[in-house]
């Protein structure tokens, strides 16, 4: 939708200061980044690939986007990934430690994570994507505990012939949402999905020249 109105990064740039464009490829970058750490961090036990653990990485980050709180999002992201990850190694049989997702939903803190970035009104909904992804991915484990993360990605990277709407529609946003399955795929490289959240809505109002910021709304409504 961007790219249509706005061809090049200067217009892009112009219009929003940044580049929503650059914004994905900047994050697999540091995602990948992210993911060489974790491994470091967990002295290499891992029971999936490296790119497995990247796709994983990217659906755990989507689950924890709720509300304009990118940075404490990915910090728990990482924290979730990390702890649940030592938690398999000790005979853990879902993906993510289900007590991480008890801790997130009633704010206590069993499995140790530092969930005090959370703020409480957004943690049932954080707690229930976790709890989504558990189950789809119980359907990838395989005899011996390991996880095949990329044919997941795959099964959720299929246009879901069941949609009723017009818009393509993929398998992910069924089994998740509409938002974190589509913004999830745009992690992992689908430039298809459509991720309808504030900040598409914000765009499509600074296409149609409607958009205003905070302030100016502020000042419609001063006395």
């Amino acid at each position: 939708l961007v790219r249509s109105y706005y061809g090049t990064v200067g217009q892009r740039l112009d219009m929003f200061g940044s580049d929503p464009i650059e914004f994905f490829t900047r994050d697999k970058e540091q995602a990948k980044i992210d993911v060489s750490n974790m491994i470091k961090a967990m002295e290499g036990e891992v029971d999936s690939s490296e790119e497995g653990m990247l796709v994983a990485y990217q659906f755990v980050k989507s689950c924890c986007s709720v509300g304009n709180r990118a940075r404490p999002n990915i910090d728990l992201a990482k924290q979730i990934m990390i702890e649940s990850a030592r938690w398999r190694s000790r005979g853990g049989e879902t993906y993510i430690d289900p007590r991480i997702i008890q801790d997130i939903r009633t704010g206590s803190s069993s499995a140790g994570l530092d969930i005090s970035g959370v703020p409480g009104v957004r943690r049932e909904t954080i707690a229930d994507n976790l709890a989504k992804l558990n189950g789809q991915l119980e359907n990838f484990q395989t005899t011996d505990g390991q996880y095949n993360i990329v044919q997941f990605f795959d099964a959720m990277n299929q246009v879901d012939a069941t949609a009723k709407s017009g818009a393509k529609r993929f398998v992910a946003q069924s089994a998740f949402s509409e938002k974190v399955g589509a913004f999830a795929l745009n992690l992992n490289g689908n430039e298809e999905a459509m991720t309808i959240d504030s900040h598409m809505g914000r765009t499509i109002l600074q296409l149609l020249g409607n958009y205003n910021t905070f302030d100016g709304v502020m000042d419609r409504h001063r006395d």
